[in-house]
């Protein structure tokens, strides 16, 4: 995971964690993928339009319509987040990913349900109302396991967060060129993995703008 650090953070144009942390298995499943079809579906979408994100059931959103304005911001900002990493990673190796979550009909019914049906109360798990019109079509332990992000699931993360904590502890020590508090015309860095990130990012797109370019999550 190490050794791909550097081409995932220059193949997705990135160095927000989140969308790195997850590029990382999505580049290496990629390049097996393209082996062996041209074309794969990927399940962009579905958190942004019925609230997979844990963020998303804090008391911040508890108001049915703050949930529904935070889906339509997250929704608008795919195209340079997650879609941008699931688009670079797969046509690196010449591989089209389709998102059927994304078709405009899936979209307008998604959008136009209560937002209410969305929310974790009463021990549902998130995205429940997906769930449960696959009933049937999946495996239970695959359609009611818990959520968890591709670069937790992959162990991707714990690697990162390694490698990340090693380039922090070296800058103090002097054998790096130290660590960025606050690039210009960035949002401020808000830990050590996108301080590396960013050092590696901004190695390949010197002069690029990450405000008005970029997007960034929520949460890192």
């Amino acid at each position: 995971i190490g050794e791909e650090l550097d081409n995932v953070v220059e193949v997705i144009e990135h160095y927000d964690p989140a969308l790195v942390r997850s590029a990382v298995p999505n580049l290496l499943l990629a390049r097996e993928a393209a082996k062996k079809v041209k074309v794969v579906l990927t399940g962009e979408g579905a958190d942004e339009l019925y609230g997979g994100y844990s963020y998303m059931h804090t008391p911040e959103f508890a108001d049915p319509n703050a949930l529904h304005a935070e889906l339509v911001r997250s929704l608008e900002q795919l195209h340079h987040l997650n879609l941008q990493r699931c688009d670079r990673t797969t046509m690196h190796f010449g591989l089209e990913a389709r998102e059927p979550f994304l078709d405009g009909n899936v979209v307008h019914t998604a959008m136009t349900l209560p937002p209410e049906w969305k929310k974790t109360t009463g021990g549902r798990l998130e995205k429940a109302v997906l769930r449960e019109a696959f009933t049937d079509w999946l495996p239970e332990e695959l359609l009611w396991r818990g959520k968890e992000q591709f670069g937790d699931g992959s162990g991707a993360s714990e690697v990162l967060a390694a490698l990340a904590k090693d380039n922090t502890a070296k800058a103090k020590a002097g054998d790096t060129d130290g660590a960025v508090t606050q690039p210009p015309d960035s949002w401020a860095l808000r830990s050590d993995e996108e301080i590396l990130y960013y050092q590696i990012w901004q190695r390949y797109f010197s002069g690029v703008r990450p405000k008005s370019t970029l997007g960034c999550f929520a949460t890192p």
